[in-house]
């Protein structure tokens, strides 16, 4: 993903009929909401994955390796993580 100066990302599950979601940056909780944004200190390549649960008790996840670049005068930021539930 390429972000603008402030390094802030925008995520969001395509379904957000799920009752639990869990989305973690290497390994870390960072939020439970069904869409969140996050600011991106450095470039790398972080790992993010979002684990879903539904009302029955299905789960599902998903993890992406992202590249995370920092770019000087850039005005739109954005990605897209596809999750289907089970």
């Amino acid at each position: 993903i390429w972000l603008s100066e402030g390094g802030v990302g925008s995520f969001a599950a395509l379904d957000t009929s799920a009752a639990i979601y869990h989305w973690r940056l290497n390994g870390n909780l960072i939020s439970v909401q069904p869409s969140f944004t996050y600011q991106f200190l450095e470039p790398g390549e972080p790992i993010l994955e979002l684990s879903i649960q539904n009302a029955e008790g299905c789960t599902d996840a998903k993890q992406e390796t992202l590249k995370v670049d920092l770019v000087s005068g850039w005005q739109e930021t954005f990605t897209e993580i596809h999750i289907y539930p089970n």
